[in-house]
């Protein structure tokens, strides 16, 4: 292939342990320059729609995007200078619900969005813990999510209507 040579082609393997859906393996073929250092991503499996929402810091910050599994049609869904990732496809690809960071104290909260990146709702507002990892139920109803409390070092797992 002609101009390939001062590419080369990364595959990152995302292993998506989810509490409520089964273990899936996402493979993501990313083009990188010889310059630039290779980032990782979360991705998670490609929702109804058959697009794939992942996170990148490809523009300086940690934000969503979605792409179709053929690498086509890249769209940034956020575009804020927190913290963005952990994207999950709700079970009819409406939705996403993500972890973000926009906690003045800078814990993680869980936010949830239309597919086209519209209508980012913060669903948990809790300053003193983190909350991450959302899940979605098969059913679409609920919400999975870790709870972290430092003090004392707990960890749990919560649910939520969604």
């Amino acid at each position: 292939m002609r101009g390939m040579e001062s590419y080369r082609f990364l595959v990152v393997g995302v292993l998506a342990v989810g509490l409520f859906s089964s273990s899936v393996l996402v493979i993501l073929p990313i083009a990188i320059s010889n310059q630039q250092q290779p980032q990782s991503a979360y991705a998670t499996f490609p929702g109804e729609n058959g697009k794939i929402a992942f996170a990148s810091s490809r523009d300086g910050e940690v934000n969503i995007y979605t792409m179709n599994a053929d690498g086509s049609n890249l769209t940034q869904l956020t575009n804020v200078q927190d913290i963005n990732y952990f994207p999950d496809w709700s079970p009819d690809g409406k939705k996403i619900v993500f972890t973000s960071i926009r906690d003045p104290r800078g814990n993680t909260d869980i936010c949830v969005m239309n597919a086209d990146g519209s209508g980012q709702t913060r669903l948990t507002t809790n300053s003193d813990i983190d909350e991450v990892s959302p899940d979605w139920s098969p059913d679409g109803k609920k919400i999975a999510y870790r709870y972290i409390d430092y003090e004392p070092e707990n960890n749990e797992i919560y649910v939520m209507n969604a």
